[in-house]
């Protein structure tokens, strides 16, 4: 099962995803917001003070199902479903993981996945922090 939201994440996956060992992580909002998805940075700290590049990811998750907001955020997800934008979206950026097409011009993702689930499909990208790319 892959992490839904902040709150699934786990020094575990972390360690996993980046082959190295996590001590702890910190997440933190960020200013930019989409209307298709949520997106944190995380700092990471790695076992016996290794550094590791990178010591910030970026993760773009799923909007949720309802997040009591303004926004209508249920009516934007279900169109985003009905067109397929969450499976689009990391297909791109697993073609892009494999072909380095567009290696420098778009962040490194380490991780992209997409589960269906009770006709909702929750999808994690993390992203290497890249200078500019996310900024």
């Amino acid at each position: 099962m892959i992490p839904k939201d902040v709150t699934d994440l786990s020094v575990e996956f972390f360690s996993s995803i980046l082959e190295c060992p996590v001590a702890a992580f910190t997440v933190e909002s960020v200013s930019f917001q989409g209307n298709c998805s949520v997106v944190n940075r995380v700092r990471i700290d790695f076992v016996g003070g290794l550094t590791f590049p990178p010591r910030w990811l970026y993760l773009k998750f799923a909007l949720p199902a309802s997040d009591g907001e303004t926004r209508n955020v249920s009516f934007n997800r279900k169109l985003l479903l009905e067109a397929g934008v969450y499976r689009k979206e990391v297909a791109f950026y697993r073609w892009n993981r494999n072909s380095g097409a567009l290696k420098g011009v778009i962040p490194e993702v380490l991780y992209a996945e997409i589960e269906p689930e009770g006709g909702l499909d929750h999808f994690l990208l993390v992203m290497a922090e890249s200078g500019e790319a996310l900024n």
